[in-house]
């Protein structure tokens, strides 16, 4: 088996590692999948085994032939077109997989050693929000993306995780905005019910409905939205022509937590917020209080919906007014802009 390759190795991998075929736990029940099983796919799919184009990379390398410059090699390229932080998440799957296989076969060493990350944890602890300009920029340039550009506006109205949003099914929608959210096993936290926003439903409404593509971000075959690299930065080149500048980079988690920001600033109290977020509540209050929080979440996005609209009216241009019959200009900073628009 050590001559295996890459390709082979890995179908293996997911088979038993990730997807758990045919494993049981103590009680004799079937051991479910590892919930990030379609992350781990797209960073084989479309970073280890192939690039984002399908060209072939280690697909048929013989693992024996992988060296620590083949892996520093691979991560450069990945930190140089995609990001430090994608380039950790490569490392992270290649380590298991290596870490896997090393532990069934008696000569294999991996050629992964410590030193390898592209960041320092202190490093990915994001805290990009994307200020008005940006999302004024970013809802514009959304026009130009069919399918990916509803699904970002739908991140920033709903303040959901990726995948949840990713796998919104029409049958888990109700006309009047009742979104039932499914759970995983094993998962920590979850908004389970929220009513959507009149801004998120006119967003959802304007995506192609046929009984052959069942989920609201429909991808280009039968399932949903996959694969967002391409999109992700031809929508940073829209929003950079529409701005006259590059914007700073920014991932669509940045969404969630830019949806967190302006929740507050709209008046949302932090616990409300955090519930709309799914977020596992901690404490005393996250073993007693069994309330579900429907009406304020609802009230919440209703607000984070009211705000969005706001800022997407809110001009850039900087106007001039007159006071005692002098001009002056309104030099406002965009945090003193951001204040009046939350008012």
């Amino acid at each position: 088996m050590s001559a295996s390759t890459i390709g082979e190795i890995y179908a293996e991998f997911y088979k038993r590692r990730v997807m758990k075929e045919g494993q049981k736990d103590g009680s004799g029940k079937p051991l479910p999948p590892l919930r990030s099983a379609d992350e781990i796919k797209r960073i084989f799919d479309h970073y280890i085994l192939a690039d984002l184009d399908g060209k072939p990379r280690w697909r048929d390398r013989s693992i024996t032939s992988i060296t620590r410059k083949d892996v520093s090699s691979l991560l450069d390229t990945i930190s140089d077109s995609n990001g430090a932080s994608q380039a950790d998440a490569v490392l992270a799957q290649l380590s298991s997989m290596f870490g896997w296989f090393a532990a069934r076969e008696d000569d294999f060493v991996s050629p992964i050693v410590r030193g390898m990350k592209r960041t320092k944890s202190s490093e990915r602890k994001r805290k990009r929000v994307l200020t008005d300009s940006e999302i004024r920029a970013l809802w514009k340039a959304c026009e130009t993306q069919e399918a990916f550009g509803a699904f970002c506006r739908t991140l920033l109205l709903t303040a959901q995780r990726r995948e949840k949003v990713r796998m919104m099914h029409r049958d888990f929608v109700s006309d009047d905005g009742l979104w039932k959210i499914e759970s995983e096993d094993r998962e920590k936290g979850n908004a389970k019910f929220i009513r959507l926003s009149s801004q998120t439903m006119r967003v959802i409404r304007n995506q192609p409905t046929t009984p052959s593509r069942p989920y609201v971000f429909q991808g280009r075959l039968a399932g949903p939205i996959n694969g967002f690299t391409k999109d992700k930065a031809a929508l940073d080149a829209k929003m950079a022509e529409i701005m006259g500048e590059p914007v700073p980079r920014w991932v669509l988690h940045d969404l969630r937590r830019t949806a967190k920001t302006l929740m507050a600033r709209a008046g949302v109290a932090r616990d409300i917020s955090e519930r709309v977020l799914g977020h596992a509540i901690e404490g005393v209050e996250g073993v007693y209080d069994h309330y579900d929080y429907f009406t304020e979440k609802s009230e919440a996005l209703k607000k984070l919906g009211a705000l969005v609209d706001k800022i997407l009216k809110t001009s850039d241009a900087v106007v001039p007014i007159r006071r005692g019959g002098k001009a002056a200009a309104a030099n406002q900073t965009e945090g003193q802009a951001a204040t009046d628009v939350a008012a």
